[in-house]
């Protein structure tokens, strides 16, 4: 379901039942369940080694009110069915190896336009980063994945759990930009 813009009507106009709907009743409910989702892993991913990356391919999800994402058939996107302004946001966790100079997470649209961008050294401990692209205007079908990176010289893990905390995606729509 997607916000409808409400028609002018001239005063005496008659509002009628199927506008009450159109204009009233779905766009409340709309508004107090607009297109969200959160993706998750619930367990790790093995990184190949590179700068080229590899998209997160999730394996759970936490909620999503639209059918913005589809584990099992495109499990590395979220795509938008309703078009509009988004806030995206994802959170990374690498495994702990303090080897390599590099670890790089990014917010990538329709396959080619980088619309978030983050990068750390690495420690001994386990590195986490969030990435976010703002309020990204996207038409329906458009969709975005979280690629990482790394420069450790072997696989690394990007860490899942159960609970969803380690490594997510969340978009959630932020209104009309028409």
């Amino acid at each position: 379901m997607a916000f409808t813009v409400v028609l002018d009507k001239a005063t005496g106009d008659r509002f009628l039942e199927a506008d009450w709907d159109s204009y009233i009743r779905d766009n409340i409910n709309f508004l107090a369940v607009p297109p969200r989702a959160l993706l998750h892993l619930d367990t790790s991913q093995a990184i190949t080694t590179g700068a080229t990356g590899e998209a997160i391919a999730f394996t759970d999800e936490s909620f999503d009110t639209a059918a913005l994402g589809d584990i099992a058939g495109q499990p590395t996107r979220i795509t938008f069915a309703v078009a509009g302004s988004y806030l995206i946001v994802a959170q990374i966790r690498f495994a702990a190896d303090a080897t390599g100079t590099l670890r790089r997470a990014w917010l990538l649209k329709n396959g080619t336009d980088i619309i978030g961008d983050a990068q750390v050294h690495p420690g001994a401990a386990y590195t986490s980063m969030h990435v976010m692209g703002l309020n990204q205007f996207s038409a329906v079908t458009d969709y975005v994945q979280l690629w990482v990176a790394h420069d450790v010289g072997s696989d690394l893990n990007v860490e899942g759990d159960a609970s969803g905390v380690y490594t997510w995606m969340s978009v959630h729509w932020q209104g009309n930009f028409s």
